[in-house]
């Protein structure tokens, strides 16, 4: 817990920083695109090399990437190629569908996960305190 919160502080600080020494919306700018290029490499990489289609855990981890990928993707074309290209609306509500459900799939999974884990016996937390 305390890495997480030391690793969110040096990101906000961070990210404060570059806020006060940079033109902050052309840098978010950037950060949005390498977003979407950083996305998409995941999206890549984990559907050609993981086998993600053994679990649904797998499954909806994919699909919410891709989701979030064309997600990222319009947002960065919205802001090189202005708000008036032609389909923007219908691209933006096929994509906000898209990440909705990749998103309730994604849900609808982890409560099943949760709820077959309550039905099995999880082994004692002092048994395996500082083991795991």
């Amino acid at each position: 817990m305390i890495r997480t919160l030391t690793s969110v502080a040096a990101t906000l600080t961070t990210g404060g920083a570059l806020a006060l020494v940079t033109d902050a919306n052309r840098t978010a700018d950037y950060f949005l695109v390498a977003s979407a290029l950083t996305a998409w490499a995941f999206v890549g990489l984990y559907g050609t090399r993981s086998r993600w289609r053994l679990l649904n855990a797998g499954r909806s981890l994919l699909y919410v990437f891709v989701a979030l990928a064309l997600v990222l993707t319009q947002n960065a074309a919205s802001v090189f190629l202005g708000a008036d290209y032609f389909g923007r609306g219908v691209l933006r509500q096929i994509e906000y569908w898209s990440l909705w459900v990749a998103l309730l799939g994604m849900l609808h999974t982890l409560w099943g996960i949760q709820r077959s884990e309550r039905r099995t016996s999880c082994p004692n937390d002092s048994k395996w305190k500082g083991k795991l």
